[in-house]
Order: C-alpha cells, then structure tokens, then sequence
C-alpha cells in the first residue's frame, strides 16, 4: 500500500505533464484528464497520506506541481485569462528542478547517516 502511494503522485504529476504538452500543441487527448483527473477530496487524502507515513519532501513535490498546476488551470479557465504556455512550462521546470533538488538531498542525508553510523560503530 505504501509504495503504491509513493508512486501515484508521481503518476498523476507525469499523466498532468503529457496533457499540459499536447494541450501547447494543439492536440486535445482527454484520455489524460480522465486517468490522471484528481479532485479536490482526493488530493487532500494523498498530502494527508504523505504526512501520516512521513513520505520525504520529495515524494510530495509531485503534489505540489498537480496542485500549483491545477489551481493556475483554473485561474486561467475561470477568468479567462489566456495566461501564455510559458507559464505552464515553467511549472514544469519548477517541478523537475525541485524533484531533482530533494531526490539529491535525500541521497546525500542518507550517505551522511550511514556514514556517522559507521563512525560510531
């Protein structure tokens, strides 16, 4: 149970992407809102999940990019905007860079530990 947990935000980050990117295209896959579409009830249930199981900051940047991205998406449908897609690139570069930042910190606060763990033994 909790690796599936580890692995759908990462899903429904990655279903998000590939309908941000088609969308910019000009190509409408709603295939992608269907599979990777997420309310409100249960994106609050996977945060909580993250906290509960304390999940590393890492797992939880993929929510952050489905949650920032979904609330622009919104903004942007609402008001009618016409926000331009560099907006939506950027978030994904947000995402990607941050993803990368914390996977890296966990790596390096894991080889501290083992190493401090192998100094006092």
């Amino acid at each position: 149970m909790l690796i599936v947990l580890k692995i759908i935000p990462m899903c429904l980050a990655l279903f998000d992407i590939l309908n941000t990117l088609l969308y910019i295209f000009g190509i409408n896959a709603e295939i992608f809102s269907y599979i990777g579409g997420i309310s409100l009830f249960t994106l609050i249930f996977l945060y909580l999940s993250s906290y509960v199981f304390k999940f590393c900051e890492y797992h939880r940047m993929f929510l952050h990019y489905v949650t920032g991205n979904n609330i622009i998406s919104i903004i942007d449908y609402k008001y009618e905007l016409g926000l331009p897609y560099i907006i939506y690139i950027i978030t994904i570069g947000f995402l990607l860079f941050g993803v990368l930042y914390f996977y890296l910190k966990e790596k390096r606060d894991v080889k501290r530990a083992k190493k401090a763990a192998n100094i006092y033994n």
